[in-house]
């Protein structure tokens, strides 16, 4: 008896220790957080700002902007109580938010002034540590590098003849159908990918496959990490691991193989067409001279006939970007406009502010490329970045928006039969629904 008496007060001991180290534990964690959330004066951190939840933030207030309150409504509620720079907590690290030009030049500009990637914790599980997006210093000077040389130009014109031809086969069953134009597109990149950048044609069933995990896999890189059943992230996680399972064995072949290429992911925007049917003479006089010629392929030098089909480019990217901006991580104290940015906190640099200041684009809610009809100016116009991190995919997007338009423009009229269900923000910004066109032949 006496025995049982002291095993159980050996566990009755044991409970209690281990009760204490736990709340000894969360007491550290809590007093760190709270430190955190009122960090500021002696280290002239920007004194404006909210940090919202504990732990948490103010993520879930951004990550869940839809169309009834978008992210641009976001930014001007925290715009007109803080100014154009101000501190939040998001996606688990304090964060500093910037948007103005000498802001966003700090941001971009100077490679070595202690700035890494900045990646999301989730985004390093999703991707990988070793994606581009994840790399820092020499390791990502030389993959960028690798990756810009074959996606700019002078490589794509390589490209181009496959993929006009791969364009043509697709769009050519739209007369006289209704079509999901954002899955017909996605299907159409799909195909233009796997043909030219693993070099080999894959069934239709596996592409259907990969469409179908690619997007829960991106949905998941700026979700909140928590990996259980039902969530975002873990939605994510087991779409990049069934990725995996599919595309290592097709990788595997073709490191061995010598006509092995770079896979790289581009990107296609939702164009309000309307402002091209009243501007068809364009794309017709295009493809007459060339029906004329007998050379009825897309071409490079096409780009510079589409000047207003490249001007709606422009003006989507600058009203709706697939991105809201870019995020870095302080690697050590920094200062700048008297603010010291203290090591560990992210910086985000957001873009929409700039592409939507009527300073530098009058009457900013209205959708006019004739504002492009000089070059856009570098230091407004950042739908891609800048600096050593400028998106590698610039040139291929512009060449396959533009050269889709063309085709499209140029052999149909379409009417919208969906109705509009708004768009969702984070991780990308992407249509809440189908959007369907009902497309006709042209005469």
């Amino acid at each position: 008896m006496e025995g049982g008496d002291l095993e159980l007060g050996n566990l009755w001991g044991f409970a209690n220790a281990l009760q204490l180290t736990v709340t000894i534990l969360l007491g550290l964690i809590i007093l760190r957080a709270c430190r955190t959330w009122h960090l500021q004066g002696s280290r002239s951190i920007p004194s404006k700002g909210s940090f919202g939840w504990p732990i948490i933030g103010e993520t879930v207030g951004v990550i869940s902007c839809n169309s009834s309150y978008p992210f641009d409504s976001w930014l001007a509620d925290h715009t007109k109580r803080f100014g154009t720079m101000f501190k939040s907590h998001l996606f688990m690290k304090p964060s500093i938010i910037l948007m103005k030009p000498d802001e966003l030049k700090y941001f971009f500009d100077d490679p070595d002034k202690g700035l890494d990637s900045g990646a999301p914790w989730a985004l390093k599980q999703i991707f990988g540590a070793k994606s581009v997006l994840a790399m820092n210093g020499n390791e990502h000077t030389k993959m960028h590098k690798l990756l810009a040389d074959s996606l700019m130009i002078p490589e794509l014109r390589k490209k181009l003849p496959e993929m006009d031809r791969l364009m043509l086969q697709s769009i050519s069953k739209w007369g006289g159908n209704t079509v999901e134009v954002l899955d017909a597109l996605q299907d159409m990149l799909l195909k233009f990918m796997t043909l030219n950048f693993f070099g080999i044609p894959w069934e239709d069933k596996l592409g259907a496959q990969i469409v179908s995990l690619l997007f829960p896999a991106l949905l998941g890189i700026t979700s909140i990490p928590v990996y259980f059943p039902g969530t975002t992230f873990y939605k994510a996680v087991q779409a990049r691991r069934q990725l995996n399972a599919l595309l290592m064995p097709i990788i595997g072949a073709l490191r061995s193989s010598e006509t092995t290429e770079i896979l790289k992911y581009a990107k296609l925007e939702r164009f309000p067409y309307q402002n091209l049917l009243e501007h068809e003479a364009e794309t017709d006089a295009v493809r007459k001279k060339k029906e004329e010629s007998g050379d009825t392929a897309f071409s490079i030098s096409d780009l510079k006939e589409l000047k207003y089909t490249t001007q709606v480019y422009h003006e989507v990217l600058r009203i709706t970007n697939i991105t809201p901006g870019a995020s870095r991580t302080a690697t050590k104290d920094l200062t700048f406009n008297g603010y010291v940015m203290p090591k560990g906190w992210r910086l985000l640099a957001v873009l929409s502010p700039l592409h939507k200041d009527p300073e530098h684009f009058p009457e900013p809610s209205k959708f006019d490329p004739d504002r492009f009809l000089m070059p856009p100016n570098p230091k407004t116009y950042l739908p891609f970045g800048r600096g050593n991190r400028t998106c590698v995919g610039r040139d291929i997007t512009k060449l396959l928006v533009v050269s889709t338009l063309y085709h499209i423009c140029s052999r149909f009229t379409w009417k919208i039969v969906s109705e509009d269900k708004g768009m969702y923000y984070f991780p990308v910004v992407r249509l809440a629904g189908k959007y369907e066109l009902a497309f006709s032949p042209r005469s």
